[in-house]
């Protein structure tokens, strides 16, 4: 790449024209305001994390409370999802209309909302329709704030900023957990648990008021000298800065040559241009398998899985639940690390061998008798997170706020999220149901059959993304499908797939 290249530009270098080194204190400045902006926008990472975690241990309470069967437990748990598919649908026109920041402030209030909806409800009904609106600002927020943080970030540290909004989704199921246990032998046990999600949503609308909009979402917007302000906040030099807007402002102008702005040209664009729609497959697909290996039918259920598996009382299972939620975030941060340096394909097939594996043997948990039981479903969990929580879970994220072009950005990554939601209340409404009809062994080893299809697909069609601008990545879906024995690049070095 021509000009200056962030990658090679560090604090003491030069400053195009200035004639001066870029001082240390304004490369220390940058980052603060890199990492106050990537922690507020992954509050919406939090607020999903908590609902996923919060419900799988209130559940076993609001069933005692309303006398509910397993399909009215399906029902609660995935009326979050079925709002959340409904935000996903939405949350692209929302981006484009208010921007990517007020996007995000809105589904904050939305998600507070929800949550007095929730621990106020008098019965089981109310306490849908507050799930549902839960849902609809967890489908939104999950949409916007990845792509939020990917234009707002360096692109030497997307990836990982990226991530850190994984990192804090897995943080937000591990509080829920600990705020299970803290609170399931409480007056208004579960009502607390629900409940209490509105703070961080508070915290979050409250930061978002002092960070700026996306540089990339300005530009299109025609506000460019706001654009330059956000990127010399956020970049190492203001040359850097510059650079960067001129790169954005020449695919913004190629890009509004090329698209008719409506949904339907969006649309045609996707089907009928090659490149598109590869990556509109890859990152649909990536999003659909991550919910398809069962992802949260160990997130929504494990202190059920764990009663089947032998552990007795509900506080058992919630307290057991703590260390399968532990491990999930503990790994996140693995993938915080190893994501720019490792790169995207390598976390992904790893993740889908070891979750493969970890399936098998939570299945064969329900096969062995005696004692060991109940802990090997317990080892089963934690190895599945062990392997899914570095790869499979950041990586559909970060890659589906990376490839699509701009002018199709809003549009492409709110279709995948709506995909990832769809299965994931495919996954949801199902997973009890399964376990009455197949039995747990089968019902595991169907999908460990799904994560080895996932595994296979992301060998051959699943390009490496890490070390390339957004404008560029965009080149690596020209020339036919199949990766393996193309070249690419990939943090500045080429080699063979």
């Amino acid at each position: 790449m021509g000009g200056v290249d962030e990658e090679h530009v560090h604090s003491d270098d030069v400053v195009e024209g200035s004639g001066a080194l870029a001082p240390k204190s304004s490369v220390m400045r940058s980052n603060l305001f890199v990492a106050a902006l990537t922690v507020f926008a992954g509050i919406g990472g939090f607020l999903f994390g908590y609902d996923t975690g919060v419900i799988s241990g209130a559940i076993l309470l609001i069933q005692d409370d309303f006398g509910l069967d397993s399909f009215m437990q399906e029902v609660v748990v995935s009326s979050a999802i079925a709002g959340a598919i409904a935000g996903s649908v939405i949350s692209g026109w929302l981006n484009g209309v208010m921007g990517r920041r007020w996007t995000i402030m809105w589904a904050s209030f939305l998600f507070s909302v929800g949550a007095a909806i929730m621990a106020l409800a008098p019965e089981v009904y109310t306490l849908i329709a507050g799930r549902v609106v839960v849902g609809v600002a967890i489908g939104v927020a999950s949409m916007t704030v990845p792509v939020y943080i990917a234009e707002a970030a360096p692109e030497h540290l997307r990836g990982a900023l990226v991530s850190i909004d994984v990192l804090l989704i897995t943080a937000g199921q591990f509080v829920a957990y600990a705020v299970d246990a803290a609170f399931v032998n409480v007056k208004y046990d579960w009502r607390w648990m629900l409940g209490l999600s509105a703070v961080p949503a508070i915290i979050q609308a409250a930061g978002m008021l002092f960070l700026p909009e996306s540089p990339r979402f300005l530009v299109t917007a025609g506000r460019s000298t706001e654009a330059l302000r956000v990127l010399q906040d956020t970049r190492k030099s203001a040359a850097i800065a510059e650079h960067e807007l001129a790169r954005i402002e020449k695919q913004v102008e190629e890009e509004r040559e090329l698209a008719g702005g409506s949904f339907v040209d969006t649309v045609k664009h996707i089907v009928f241009t090659a490149p598109l729609r590869h990556a509109f497959v890859i990152g649909t697909g990536l999003q659909l398998f991550q919910q398809l290996c069962g992802i949260n039918t160990v997130m929504y259920y494990s202190p059920t899985i764990l009663q089947k598996a032998g552990f007795g009382s509900d506080s058992d299972a919630i307290y057991a639940s703590m260390v399968v939620a532990f491990t999930n975030m503990s790994m996140s941060v693995v993938a915080v690390v190893l994501i720019d340096r490792v790169g995207r394909r390598p976390l992904l097939v790893c993740s889908l061998v070891g979750v493969c594996g970890a399936l098998l043997l939570l299945g064969a948990a329900f096969v062995v008798s005696g004692g060991l039981s109940h802990w090997l479903a317990l080892v089963a969990l934690v190895l599945y997170l062990v392997c899914f929580a570095p790869g499979m879970g950041p990586v559909p994220w970060a890659m589906n706020s990376e490839i699509y072009p701009l002018y199709v950005r809003s549009f492409g990554t709110s279709t995948a999220t709506f995909a990832n939601w769809s299965a994931n209340l495919v996954v949801s409404l199902t997973f009890l149901d399964l376990l009455d009809v197949l039995g747990s062994p089968l019902t595991f080893c169907m999908y460990a059959g799904v994560a080895a299809i996932a595994l296979v697909l992301v060998v051959l069609f699943v390009p490496e993304t890490c070390g390339r601008s957004l404008e560029d990545i965009q080149e690596l879906f020209e020339g036919g499908w199949l990766v393996v024995g193309k070249r690419r690049a990939g943090m500045g070095v080429h080699e063979d797939v």
